[in-house]
């Protein structure tokens, strides 16, 4: 893989996994993003391939018979398209493999070859149209995500289908189109085109859903935050909060204490007061997160349980004192860096190295007798992999 896709392997590099980056003679095309360290470019100091490609080893490819000799010991091949090469006739040549495929729109159909970047990918998830002022044209994220989002869903598709391996010795083949991904994984509202809904108009900072803006982004004193206001039974109760704090602060009238927040859009489109309210509430909001600090909005989340969050940046995460708490940062090479995505009980994650030199480890592997692989499939099966998998879910809403 390259930037496409080195997250997959991240991941599972740091669940323990082996993982080694095949590079062209070139190196791959990580090593030649920006931004690079102290701004001056070179294949070692790109911060795109230091931080996603941690904890692997890299090894230059000579020809594609080393390629197939790699596969014959390997339990999973990720790819997108960085290498040419015939995934599935890899997958036939090996049973036991488990392949995985990162693709802009899926291996088939009409837009199956289209080229496609960061830009047109946000565009036709469709996402760009809820990002941006509305009176302007549509954004996408600044930072490049879209690529995560498929590399994500690719780390998870390897881990079930080794699951399923586990079980019945087969192999297989999962293919994620970055395009499905972003649909499913980014804004929840994309997902009302499929059944015929509006998905609303954009904002800046919320989004018009009918006649009520949804205003969630809000400048504050050194920045801005996340505080969303809104009515019904699941954003209700922290809008009563919410305003008891605003309150006490002096910031909203008393009539405001005695709204009705949870059942506000029961009436709201029957009686011009109610929405006349919400929307001075809104206004109100604005005003008073203005003459608030990120730390003040974030410590009055914490003690009166607001839906309340800071937007942070770059330097708000590495001060972050909960972050140092958890101790979530890695020490590499006197470097800090992204440390566990999760904090497991039994199986803690641990460290990952620096990222390799390209073809730091050509000689190990090459001279590394090639593996027999698992045994061979005991025969067919009809189960999905997650068969015989009893799960609790005591989730709610968008939370789940």
């Amino acid at each position: 893989t390259d930037d496409r896709g080195n997250l997959a392997g991240l991941l599972l590099a740091q669940l323990g996994a082996d993982v080694i980056a095949v590079e062209p003679s070139e190196g791959q095309r990580a090593r030649r993003l920006a931004p690079f360290e102290d701004d001056l470019a070179g294949l070692e100091r790109s911060l795109v391939h230091r931080g996603y490609n941690r904890g692997k080893r890299s090894l230059v490819l000579s020809d594609s018979a080393q390629l197939d000799r790699l596969a014959a010991g390997a339990d999973v091949v990720l790819e997108n398209d960085a290498l040419p090469f015939d995934v599935a006739a890899m997958g036939e040549a090996h049973p036991h493999l488990v392949t995985v495929s990162i693709t802009p729109f899926g291996e088939t159909g009409p837009k199956a070859d289209w080229a496609a970047t960061d830009l047109t990918l946000s565009a036709a998830s469709g996402t760009m149209s809820l990002t941006g002022d509305g009176d302007r044209a549509p954004l996408r994220i600044s930072v490049p995500v879209v690529w995560h989002f498929a590399a994500l869903d690719a780390a998870c598709a390897a881990l079930l289908a080794l699951a399923e391996r586990h079980r019945s010795g087969r192999g297989q083949h999962a293919s994620v189109a970055a395009q499905s991904s972003y649909i499913s994984s980014n804004q929840f509202r994309m997902t009302y085109a499929l059944t015929g809904d509006d998905p609303g108009q954009r904002a800046a900072g919320g989004q018009w859903m009918g006649p009520v803006l949804a205003q969630i982004l809000n400048p504050c004193a050194d920045g801005f935050v996340a505080a969303p206001f809104l009515f019904g039974p699941i954003i209700g109760p922290y809008s009563i909060r919410l305003w008891n704090w605003v309150h006490s602060e002096g910031g909203c009238p008393d009539s405001f204490l005695e709204v009705d927040w949870i059942g506000l859009g029961l009436i709201i489109d029957d009686d011009p007061t109610a929405m006349e309210t919400f929307n001075e509430g809104t206004r109100l909001l604005g005003e008073f997160l203005l003459t608030k600090t990120k730390a003040e909005i974030a410590d009055a989340a914490v003690e009166h349980r607001l839906l309340a969050t800071p937007v942070a940046n770059t330097r708000d995460l590495l001060l972050s004192e909960h972050l140092s708490a958890r101790g979530y940062w890695d020490d590499v090479g006197g470097q800090r860096q992204n440390g566990r995505f999760a904090v497991f009980g039994a199986t803690p994650l641990s460290p990952l190295g620096p990222p390799p030199a390209l073809g730091q480890h050509n000689q190990e592997i090459s001279h590394r007798q090639p593996s027999e692989g698992p045994p061979a499939a005991s025969g067919a099966t009809d189960e999905a992999p997650l068969d015989c998998v009893k799960v609790v879910d005591v989730s709610w809403a968008l939370a789940g």
